[in-house]
């Protein structure tokens, strides 16, 4: 959690709430699918905090360790001048935009991340580990996509490099989109890409470091 997100005015909500608030709206993430219905004793104590203003900060770190807070909910949107990003795979903290999110880079584990806009990336977005998804109603707009074993839905358009990757599933206005006949060592820094069996393999712990110290993972042209 970036501390700095105290330092915004915000409302602090429980699960329950919402979920009744904002369900009807959010659609298809397993945060108010599953957990908000007949968990009642399980998800007391679990706090959202709602920005009803647009924000711009630095980065925003996802991973729940050491947070009380499980969720935030940005009404009128949030640019983040460096990245977005979760070192947890299993577990994260819920990301939900009613408006456009702007980031450097996003890069996910686990944790619901639902756009109810369009997201416009400077570098890299995309996830890893089934635990989570990315749902974004509109558009997404990176100059890489990267998905592990993961699952991306756009409802609008997709603008960006989606090269071959082992696992994963990109779904662009309702259909399944293909990979570009691109590799990843080709896109990507030589230290977070590594040969197994003569295919290109990424290295999820070293995109995170490179993303918490503020660098990119592009290759330098």
């Amino acid at each position: 959690m970036n501390k700095k997100l105290l330092e915004f005015k915000h409302e602090e909500i429980t699960l329950t709430e919402a979920a009744n608030r904002y369900g009807d709206q959010v659609k298809g993430i397993w945060t108010f699918d599953t957990w908000a219905k007949g968990l009642e004793d399980e998800i007391k104590g679990i706090t959202f905090y709602v920005y009803k203003d647009h924000i711009i900060i630095d980065y925003i770190d996802l991973n729940p360790e050491g947070s009380r807070v499980e969720g935030y909910v940005f009404e009128k949107g949030i640019t983040v001048e460096g990245s977005i990003y979760n070192e947890a795979d299993d577990f994260g903290i819920a990301f939900i935009s009613l408006g456009d999110v702007y980031a450097k880079n996003i890069y996910l584990g686990g944790g619901d991340f639902y756009v109810d806009g369009n997201v416009e990336v400077e570098e890299i977005a995309g996830g890893r580990y089934d635990h989570s998804n990315m749902r974004v109603e509109r558009s997404l707009k990176c100059k890489v996509l990267l998905i592990d074993d993961y699952n991306i839905s756009i409802g609008g358009k997709f603008e960006g490099m989606y090269p071959i990757q082992q696992y994963g599933y990109l779904e662009v206005m309702g259909r399944e989109y293909p990979m570009d006949n691109l590799d990843l060592k080709d896109l990507l820094k030589e230290e977070v890409v590594i040969i197994e069996d003569g295919e290109s393999v990424l290295l999820d712990h070293r995109v995170i470091s490179l993303l918490e110290e503020g660098k990119s993972i592009l290759k330098e042209k």
